[in-house]
């Protein structure tokens, strides 16, 4: 009886302890994941601002190469 009690308790032990061990495991991941996501979201927004930036461009320029209207 008292080995039972003894493998019961090391039972809850462990599983505890695997309890923290996934709950670290979540967050690191969840971090990591989270800094990818915010890398990506940075760079289509710097790829989006250069596009922009392109069309803007062009399109100063094409109001600059045209004749003013008569008035």
């Amino acid at each position: 009886m008292e080995q039972q009690h003894h493998v019961n308790a090391l039972s809850d032990v462990l599983m505890t302890f695997l309890r923290a061990m996934e709950m670290t495991v979540n967050k690191r991941v969840e971090e990591k994941l989270a800094a990818r996501v915010e890398e990506e979201m940075e760079a289509r927004v710097e790829e989006l601002a250069a596009r922009v930036e392109e069309k803007l461009a062009a399109q100063r320029k094409e109001a600059l190469t045209k004749p003013f209207p008569e008035i």
